[in-house]
C-alpha cells in the first residue's frame, strides 16, 4: 500500500475534481458521486465517518458506503438509496 504524505512529502493533499459538481441539477437518482485526489490517499483514512454526501436543501447526510481506488486516486460513494 502506498501512503501519501511520508516523511518526504511536505505538499497536502487536494480534491482534484468532484463528479456531479455541487449543486448539479438533473442529474440521475442512480449516479455514484466520486471524488479524485490530487495524490495517492492513506485507504483507512476515506471512510463513510469523513468523507460525507449531503442533501442540498437541508444539508442533511444521505446514507451510503465509500471506496477507495488508490491506482485512480477516487473515492466512490454509493448511496443506500436512489437520490
Amino acid at each position: 500500500m502506498v501512503v501519501a504524505n511520508d516523511a518526504g512529502d511536505t505538499t497536502a493533499p487536494t480534491v482534484a475534481s468532484i463528479t456531479p459538481i455541487g449543486g448539479s441539477t438533473s442529474v440521475s437518482i442512480s449516479v455514484t458521486p466520486t471524488i479524485t485526489f490530487s495524490e495517492v490517499m492513506n485507504e483507512a483514512t476515506i471512510t463513510s465517518s469523513n468523507v460525507l454526501l449531503k442533501k442540498v436543501s437541508d444539508g442533511a447526510v444521505i446514507t451510503g458506503t465509500v471506496s477507495y481506488d488508490s491506482g485512480s486516486k477516487t473515492a466512490t460513494i454509493t448511496p443506500a438509496s436512489s437520490l
